[in-house]
């Protein structure tokens, strides 16, 4: 059985935009297109409350963006001797810290490599909104050996279910909250099941 993690509280403004629509839909709606307004149209005072409005949404992404950084490092333990983080490749647009891409994504992965085996685990979280509030974490691994994805179908960590379209398992859940935070066991114990399993399977 793995520690239960400390308490995390999301950020105020992720927590407003999770738990409420009448902040959830105007955020979406300022931070998924550029603005084509002209400042003709509105009074001084309204061109302020819509800069205002912009600032929150984009504040908003950024705490999102960080929480997800922050949470992967909450629950996904280490992978053991010999793992090292994967080289960077600048190629790869969609594993940047940019806020933006990270909000359109929707998730956070590491990549690590176990050199003399020539193994290759990727390791991910997904923080979506659920309907009507709320959100849901998906956590997701991959196993590569070169061109060749190793983890199969038909043997999985308990609760795990298997990902067909990244050849992976998956993980996910709706977020409990409390007054003492998130309850991020089910997911950390998940994790600590699904390195258990690569450990095992690297074993063999």
């Amino acid at each position: 059985m793995t520690a239960k993690p400390a308490p995390f509280h999301y950020r105020e403004s992720l927590q407003a935009y999770f738990e409420t629509s009448e902040v959830r839909f105007p955020v979406d709606q300022l931070l998924a297109k550029k603005m084509s307004f002209v400042p003709q149209a509105f009074t001084v005072g309204e061109v302020a409350d819509f800069y205002k409005a912009c600032l929150a949404a984009r504040q908003t992404q950024i705490d999102y963006a960080q929480t997800l950084f922050d949470l992967w490092h909450r629950i996904w333990p280490d992978l053991g001797a010999g793992w090292d983080p994967a080289p960077y490749d600048p190629g790869d647009k969609e594993l940047t810290l940019d806020p933006q891409v990270r909000w359109e994504q929707q998730y956070f992965q590491r990549s690590f490599d176990l050199k003399p085996k020539r193994l290759r685990a990727n390791l991910w979280l997904f923080l979506t909104p659920s309907s009507p509030s709320g959100s849901e974490i998906e956590l997701g691994c991959t196993l590569v050996q070169g061109t060749k994805w190793l983890l199969k179908k038909g043997s999985m960590p308990d609760g795990w279910s298997w990902d067909k379209d990244n050849e992976g398992f998956q993980f996910a859940a709706d977020v409990a909250v409390s007054d003492n935070g998130l309850d991020l066991a089910p997911f950390a114990e998940a994790a600590h099941r699904a390195v258990s399993f690569i450990a095992d399977f690297v074993r063999q």
